[in-house]
């Protein structure tokens, strides 16, 4: 999972600053406060989890991981209701046998760690990772061939979140 941040802090009571409030990599590259390595996150231990610590919201590598992992659990369990509750919608969701899709789905997780889902874009923007996590999607696309080829079983962390069996 991606995190894209803001180059510029929140607050919730200057709704003017549209770079504090839209997270979206195209308009924050027009940011002059946004930085790619800053900015742009793996939701993980490595990279999330160290910022959480340094910044006081988790007291260690426990805790954030912990944090961490419930809101990957939660963005698992809401992108598998989404496809089931879509399985039979064939004017929104139109699965062709022998095929495979990507599918990009944003989230905005809350101070309260509760995810929400914002929209799914049936055409990500790939490029969004940038430059210093372009190996994710190299990773994804290589990981996509084995499977589409039997050459594997995908990436490693990624979890089935739906089977149309």
């Amino acid at each position: 999972c991606l995190a894209l941040c803001s180059g510029t802090r929140y607050r919730a009571n200057d709704t003017s600053n549209t770079f504090a409030h839209i997270t979206n990599t195209a308009h924050q590259d027009l940011d002059p406060n946004f930085v790619e390595e800053k900015c742009v996150r793996l939701w993980n231990e490595d990279d999330i989890g160290r910022i959480l610590v340094k910044d006081g919201t988790c007291a260690d590598l426990s805790v954030a991981k912990e944090r961490i992992d419930h809101v990957i659990d939660q963005m698992e369990q809401i992108t598998g209701e989404l496809f089931r509750a879509y399985r039979h919608e064939f004017g929104v969701f139109a699965p062709i046998e022998n095929c495979f899709e990507h599918y990009g789905l944003d989230f905005v997780v809350r101070d309260d760690w509760s995810v929400f889902l914002l929209e799914v874009n049936p055409g990500p923007d790939f490029k969004q990772t940038g430059t210093r996590l372009s190996k994710v999607i190299e990773n994804l696309m290589n990981a996509t061939v084995d499977v589409v080829f039997g050459l594997g079983s995908g990436v490693d962390g990624l979890s089935i979140v739906f089977a149309n069996d």
